[in-house]
């Protein structure tokens, strides 16, 4: 009996831990230069009480030069790498020839097998999205 409540425990905190992880990445994402473009979609923003992830979409079809797309792309990749945010943090690029998701190792980006509509069903942009109580206290 005891094994089984430690382990309720540990799932509970590995949850907070995910979910405050959760909260700094949206705190991060909302420094950046690119937060205007940024959606949030997927379980966070559809208020799932645990989530498992964090997935943004970052609208760049109006990128004008190579070079800033470079930097927004990194900059996501850079983030999406890190060991504490490793597979929590699932980034999308919109560009004029499609959705752009980052491959396994978060050291590039390769063409996305869902569907557009189905990912930014209920997106939220980034600036009017608030933190839900949930996420952070649980």
């Amino acid at each position: 009996m005891s094994s089984s409540r430690d382990e309720l425990s540990s799932e509970k905190a590995l949850a907070r831990i995910r979910r405050l992880r959760i909260i700094a990445i949206l705190r991060w994402l909302k420094k950046q230069s690119f937060a205007d473009r940024v959606l949030v979609v997927g379980s966070v923003a559809h208020g799932k009480p645990d989530p498992g992830d964090l997935d943004i979409v970052v609208d760049v079809q109006s990128v004008t030069t190579d070079n800033e797309l470079w930097k927004i792309g990194s900059r996501l990749l850079y983030v999406a790498r890190l060991p504490k945010y490793y597979g929590l943090f699932d980034p999308f690029l919109l560009l004029s020839n499609g959705l752009w998701v980052r491959n396994d190792e978060a050291t590039d980006w390769e063409k996305s097998k869902l569907c557009k509509k189905d990912l930014l069903d209920g997106a939220i942009p980034l600036l009017e999205f608030e933190e839900p109580p949930w996420l952070e206290h649980r």
